[in-house]
């Protein structure tokens, strides 16, 4: 399930660039893939950390990595880097009825 709803990419007091819940933001799961390249473009030029809650990115994930907006237990919104999955290659359903 996606993250439904607005983000903007801010900076919290610590120094990281985190995601916050904004009407007004630039950000939603359509353009996820904008959203990343951003904060990855602000924390190279401002020299800024990125919130450890911010992007997640598995440790056994192998091949192509997709972004995808997902909210928390909490409902605040975060980045998950997803395997690529190949169209057709998932289960078949079968038919009960």
């Amino acid at each position: 399930m996606a993250y439904r709803g607005n983000v903007a990419i801010r900076e919290n007091r610590k120094g990281e660039i985190v995601l916050k819940p904004d009407v007004n933001g630039k950000y939603n799961a359509a353009n996820v893939q904008d959203c990343y390249n951003r904060i990855m473009a602000v924390a190279k030029s401002e020299k800024l950390g990125i919130n450890q809650y911010t992007i997640f990115t598995p440790k056994d994930a192998k091949g192509k990595l997709i972004p995808v907006m997902l909210p928390n237990p909490f409902g605040n919104p975060y980045i998950a880097m997803l395997p690529e999955k190949e169209a057709g290659k998932g289960k078949k359903l079968r038919d009960l009825g």
